[in-house]
């Protein structure tokens, strides 16, 4: 049977991807050897599907529709920095959101989880922790300095947008990196 990679996610708005951007230039001094995701490729993840039947798309896309319209839009803003698992020793270099941002982000991923459960697909056994992954380390060089300076860099002022729609997201893996198409699109109310 025929499969496909897929996400649901939140898009960035460009200002908030240009702040992004500057904060990894500012990290990127450490000389951690992360690889750091580019620009065009940072959202809010909301649930990661992976390998998704194709036959399941459709189904997918219509349970989304119906549980994502009645959520309202909200804002966000980004004010830290961290790692997982532990700033000490971060695999995965994050930005995270003010504590109602959260819980709004929270809210939204957990009514995804619902509609998608409805299809078949498996409840995350984790617990949702809202972030915009900034990179991913790939060894252990620097991490010490790149610690650091996540314990110390401050967001002032924060980065701040509205999130007004979700996207239902193919995933293509290549060479130069994944590539983005979009499914499907809800607007949040």
């Amino acid at each position: 049977m025929k499969t496909i990679r897929t996400f649901i996610a939140a898009e960035l708005d460009t200002p908030v991807r240009e702040g992004l951007l500057r904060i990894q230039e500012d990290l990127k001094t450490c000389g951690a050897d992360v690889k750091w995701t580019a620009p065009g490729q940072m959202h809010l993840t909301l649930k990661f599907l992976g390998e998704t039947l194709v036959k399941k798309i459709a189904p997918l896309t219509e349970s989304l529709s119906d549980h994502l319209r009645d959520i309202p839009a909200f804002a966000v803003s980004v004010t830290h920095l961290g790692g997982f698992p532990d700033i000490r020793a971060p695999r995965i270099i994050w930005a995270g959101f003010d504590a109602a941002g959260a819980q709004k982000a929270a809210e939204l991923a957990c009514a995804v989880e619902t509609s998608v459960n409805l299809v078949g697909i498996p409840k995350e056994k984790r617990p949702y922790t809202a972030h915009l992954t900034l990179g991913r380390s790939r060894s252990a060089t620097g991490n010490k300095e790149l610690s650091a300076k996540l314990g110390t860099l401050t967001l002032t002022p924060p980065l701040s947008q509205t999130f007004r729609s979700v996207h239902f997201i193919q995933s293509t893996l290549t060479p130069s990196g994944p590539r983005y198409e979009i499914l499907a699109s809800f607007s949040l109310k």
